[in-house]
């Protein structure tokens, strides 16, 4: 049968009309999917899409395309779980879109998340599309590159953690972290602004180690039994690093169940000011009046115009008036002068400012008797910031003054004492410069404190062996020792002066070492003081302690005299006294030693003596400890030895000096050691007899030879009031019976006591 007979023409129009619109829709469809595809292709942004269930790729774009690296015709048709996939991309980014593409199957929900590769970020939109049905049909998927996106987001976030360091940092309270048993973790910078520590001296102690005891037990109850998140306010004192106490006020929340944090986060307030606000206004009038009334300071209250509304007694005695009679006026109309214009001054500036004036000092003359007072002033404002009244409390502090200067008189009383000082006394501080040059140290080198005070010890021509001195001067600020136990000081005739010194450090309030002080005496003593010792002469110490013995060898040898000496000393001894000047050094022993020569041959010490003498022919000799040979010998081997060294001795110009010890021999050897060898030349004065005007001259001497004071001839006729002529002659006395020495500086004479003056006088002192 014909089909066509059973379409009516009517229905064969309207078959037509749907198969145009349906070509219609088919070619609209057809150039939105172009167009979509262009802008799929064109777009910033990668896409895919695959079909359900198959998993199998349908569509990419270009971007993506070359984002693999591949073109589309070989990853059309592919699917995820294709191994030919996974070589396209990482199996872990592979496997890592497969998880989040099964999760969004099973949700039939968009999944949304981020990946990074090589150095790049991207964010994923996984989305579910759907038929008209509502059944899922195809996975489409959209990647965006977010590493421009990541890299100011870090930056934000590090701008932000800048910002929050600031406002920790300049926080008006201390924010800080403790653990569930108190032990702090973390705590804020401002910790060193409100109370004085700095933060590593805070870190890894208990919060209560810094807490009131009184409330250690409130603080302690709040946290135990804090289990939430709220925030309990909680007040309490904290101990301030001065030692003082601090009102604070915290906030504290439980955030021990946070792994991060493990325990409490406090933000703590100092409420100081408050509180003591506080405390005030809770004092009831009548105590308040009541110690008021009876503090030893003046307590006032003014109105906005100066005018007192309040004064206790002790301050209305104080001005001579009651004070009912002080009600109601000025300052300037109780009294005047000076004292009530510079109150009267500082009120105006306090009513003008609305400021108050602390820590003012003034003096005024009470009952005829100056007095001087520390004022303190407050103004107090009301809501809308004008002056209500004025707060006034003024010490007495004419007591603290009193004391003040005499602190100042004693360190004037103490400088004096420094500068009369025997010794010399110089200190040095941190910057390696001389702070402080008393009077023995002027008159030993001759270079005036102005010469020296804050000059750099670089900078002046004093210290001999400098570049050593000073480098050992510069470690003691490092905490080594001084390795000097003797320096030289250079004078401004040019001479060096061996100086024995001692060193104290002394440190600061926290225990820097602040300055160095340095005190010192003359070492070795001159020649003069002994008398002239001639060359070819073998002298006898007899009771002389070894100190003066050594002193006399180390004086001869400063001038530039080879020396020899033979002792007993061990190397300690040795070493402390021969710091700068080094003899040569024979020990007596029969034992070697790895630093000195030995002997204890009689025959061995002559050879010695001899090659010494032979090389040194002006040279000095010091043979210590007799005792020691004779106890090896006997007394005539070592007295003949004795008389082949001072036959030796005698045809060269070397000296030889022989100390011995009184006790150790009886009176025939030291008779037989006296005919052989000669006393110095300042202990010949057994007979001789001085009037008192030379006994007050050489005591005049002596007393300021100790003192390292300069004397002069002019001195000596001036302070005893006799003519030129009888001084000069004097001296001439005392000086040709070895009693003194002169020595010329520049144009001056100088006048010095001897070994043997010092030894007369103190018999004519006993006598």
């Amino acid at each position: 049968m014909d089909s066509s007979k059973d379409n009516s023409p009517d229905e064969v129009f309207l078959l037509k009309k749907r198969i145009t619109e349906l070509e219609e829709e088919l070619y609209k469809f057809k150039r939105e999917a172009n167009a979509m595809r262009y802008y799929l292709d064109n777009a910033p942004i990668l896409a895919i899409s695959l079909e359900y269930p198959s998993c199998k790729t349908i569509f990419l774009n270009e971007k993506l395309s070359k984002s693999i690296g591949q073109p589309k015709e070989k990853i059309i048709g592919l699917s995820p779980y294709d191994p030919e996939y996974s070589s396209m991309l990482s199996k872990e980014i592979v496997d890592r879109r497969i998880k989040y593409m099964e999760e969004m199957f099973r949700r039939k929900k968009m999944v949304v998340f981020e990946d990074e590769r090589e150095g790049r970020w991207f964010r994923n939109f996984l989305f579910p599309i759907f038929d008209e049905e509502n059944n899922l049909i195809q996975c489409g998927g959209l990647i965006q590159e977010i590493t421009e996106y990541k890299e100011m987001e870090e930056k934000r976030l590090e701008d932000k953690e800048k910002y929050f360091n600031y406002l920790i940092e300049y926080s008006y309270d201390i924010s800080t972290i403790f653990s569930l048993d108190g032990i702090i973790r973390y705590i804020g910078p401002s910790i060193n602004r409100i109370l004085g520590y700095e933060q590593k001296e805070i870190i890894g102690k208990s919060i209560y180690d810094f807490i009131h005891p009184d409330d250690i037990a409130n603080l302690d109850g709040c946290i135990r039994n804090h289990k939430g998140i709220k925030k309990p306010l909680i007040s309490f004192r904290l101990r301030h690093k001065d030692g003082g106490w601090i009102d604070c006020e915290a906030t504290i929340v439980n955030r021990s169940h946070d792994p991060i944090i493990m325990g409490f986060i406090a933000n703590i307030r100092d409420i100081t000011e408050r509180e003591e606000t506080r405390r005030l206004l809770e004092e009831s009038e009548e105590r308040y009046r009541f110690v008021v009334e009876n503090s030893k300071s003046v307590n006032a209250v003014l109105d906005k115009n100066g005018r007192f509304v309040f004064i206790n007694e002790y301050g209305a005695e104080l001005f001579g008036f009651e004070p009912k009679d002080m009600i109601g006026k000025r300052i300037d109309e109780l009294s005047s002068g000076k004292f009530a214009e510079e109150r009267m001054k500082n009120l105006d500036y306090i009513i003008r400012n609305k400021k108050e004036l602390n820590n003012s000092e003034f003096s005024a003359i009470i009952r005829g008797e100056e007095r001087w007072f520390l004022s303190n002033t407050k103004p107090i404002l009301d809501e809308n910031g004008d002056i209500k009244f004025i707060l006034n409390v003024t010490l007495d502090v004419t007591e603290k003054k009193k004391i003040e200067k005499e602190v100042e008189l004693a360190k004037e009383f103490f400088q004096k004492i420094v500068d009369n000082a025997s010794d010399i006394i110089f200190t040095i501080d941190n910057n390696f410069k001389i702070i402080t040059w008393n009077i023995a140290a002027e008159n030993i080198t001759g270079y005036k404190k102005e010469q020296v005070i804050n000059k750099n010890i670089e900078q002046i021509d004093v210290f001999d062996y400098s570049p050593e001195f000073i480098e050992a001067v510069k470690n003691l600020f490092h905490g080594k020792p001084l390795v000097f136990q003797e320096i030289y000081l250079k004078t401004r005739s040019g001479e060096r002066r061996i100086i024995q010194i001692n060193y104290s450090l002394i440190r600061d309030a926290i225990g820097r070492i602040d300055c160095s002080i340095f005190t010192g005496r003359i070492r070795q003593l001159d020649i003069e003081t002994y008398g002239s010792l001639l060359p070819g002469h073998s002298y006898l110490l007899q009771g002389e302690s070894y100190r003066n013995a050594y002193e006399l060898f180390i004086g001869i040898m400063n001038h530039n005299t080879p020396g020899l000496l033979i002792t007993r000393l061990h190397q300690g001894e040795i070493d402390t006294i021969f710091t700068l000047i080094r003899p040569k050094i024979i020990l007596l022993q029969t034992l070697k030693d790895d630093r000195y020569q030995t002997a204890s041959n009689l025959d061995e010490l002559i050879e010695n003596i001899e090659i010494f003498t032979r090389n040194n022919p002006n040279g000095i000799i010091l043979l210590d400890r007799v005792d020691y040979l004779i106890s090896l010998y006997s007394f005539e081997s070592v007295l003949k030895m004795l008389y082949r060294i001072t036959e030796l001795i005698g045809n060269t110009a070397c000296i030889f000096l022989l100390r011995i010890d009184l006790s150790t021999l009886n009176s025939r050897q030291i008779t037989l050691l006296q005919q052989e060898m000669e006393l110095l030349p300042s202990m010949n004065i057994h007979r001789l007899t001085l009037d008192k005007l030379s006994i007050d001259i050489l005591k005049y001497a002596e007393e300021m030879n100790r003192r390292n004071i300069e004397v002069t001839p002019k001195q000596i006729y001036s302070s005893f009031g006799i003519s030129r002529v009888t001084a000069q002659k004097k001296l001439q006395f005392l000086e040709e019976k070895k009693l003194i020495y002169t020595r010329k500086h520049g144009r001056t004479r100088k006048i010095y006591i001897t070994e043997g003056g010092r030894i007369l006088l103190r018999s004519h002192l006993s006598s």
